[in-house]
Formats: structure tokens, sequence, C-alpha cells
């Protein structure tokens, strides 16, 4: 993912790269990618040298990639506790993906 192009930067106020992970094998943490949104973000709506005199507002966060998956069955209440596991294991899992889908992404 590379950051927009110098003829690009016109149509944007902002653009804050999010932090990639350093291997495949994990995806960078999200407390490192809130800091990184939180610190870009800050610094672009709050950046008094801007030329529209002192900062900007927020119009949109857009992500360059999403999905969706709805949630896993449920375990019926009368569930023994292995099935319980196994659901809460479900859901982790498809947190995850989702994550993966929308929160990973580069955001602009």
């Amino acid at each position: 993912v590379v950051p927009p192009q110098s003829q690009d930067e016109s149509y944007l106020d902002g653009f804050v790269t999010m932090p990639l992970p350093t291997d495949e094998s994990s995806p960078t943490s999200l407390p490192d990618l809130t800091m990184a949104l939180v610190d870009g973000l800050s610094q672009i709506l709050t950046d008094e040298d801007d030329d529209l005199g002192g900062g900007r507002d927020l119009d949109a966060i857009i992500s360059v990639a999403g999905g969706w998956e709805g949630d896993p069955t449920l375990p019926p209440p009368n569930a023994d506790e292995l099935d319980r596991l196994e659901g809460a294991r479900e859901y982790a899992t498809t947190i995850e993906r989702m994550m993966s889908k929308n929160l990973y992404p580069l955001l602009a």
C-alpha cells in the first residue's frame, strides 16, 4: 500500500498512513493502529500552520478495503462448557477476520 501521489494530494486535506505488519505471520496490534490513527488525525485536525487558518473539520475516514461477515450461530442456552468455548472461539475468529478486512487496511 502506498500513499497518494503528489498530483493527487490536492484532492485530500489530509492522509494518515497506518503502520503495516512487520511480517505476514502477525498483524499490527490494535493499540499500535489506534495510536497511529489518533496521532495522525490529531496532527491533521489541529495543524495551525495550514492554509485554512487553524485546523480542519473531519469529513470522513475512508477505508480502502472492507468486508462484512455475519455472526456465527450461538450455542443453545443448554450447551455444555465445551460448546460454549467453541462458540466463543468462533466469535473471536469472526472478529479477527473482520478486523483484517476493515481495520488493518490503510485508512485515508
